[in-house]
């Protein structure tokens, strides 16, 4: 399923359930439907924002393990390993956040309609 974030700050976000659901927990909200105000964004953006901080210092990344077990092979295929970081799945998340606490509004979310 997707989750479509909505505010009237910017452009719709929609991410997999699942990944929502990352975001929402550490917000400590429900994944199929709910709010931030813009009063509760005044805190849960920092705390989205120190843990995207904290999911980039991880040491050593997938790319250098890849490297070392191949022998810097250069390979052009992308492999299971290629994948998405915490951070580039919240970034926009995070920018629809500042712009509606800016503007002064909410950010809704509920589960996309099939």
């Amino acid at each position: 399923m997707l989750v479509n974030f909505h505010s009237s700050a910017g452009a719709d976000v929609v991410m997999l359930e699942q990944h929502a659901q990352q975001v929402l927990s550490l917000l400590g909200k429900e994944t199929r439907s709910g709010m931030l105000t813009s009063q509760e964004l005044k805190e849960a953006i920092p705390r989205l924002q120190q843990h995207v901080d904290d999911s980039k210092d991880h040491g050593i990344t997938s790319a250098v393990v890849r490297d070392v077990v191949t022998g810097g092979a250069v390979s052009h295929y992308h492999d299971a390993g290629d994948t998405v970081s915490f951070a580039s799945r919240a970034f926009p998340l995070l920018e629809l956040m500042r712009a509606a606490r800016q503007a002064g509004a909410d950010v809704e979310w509920s589960l996309a309609q099939a």
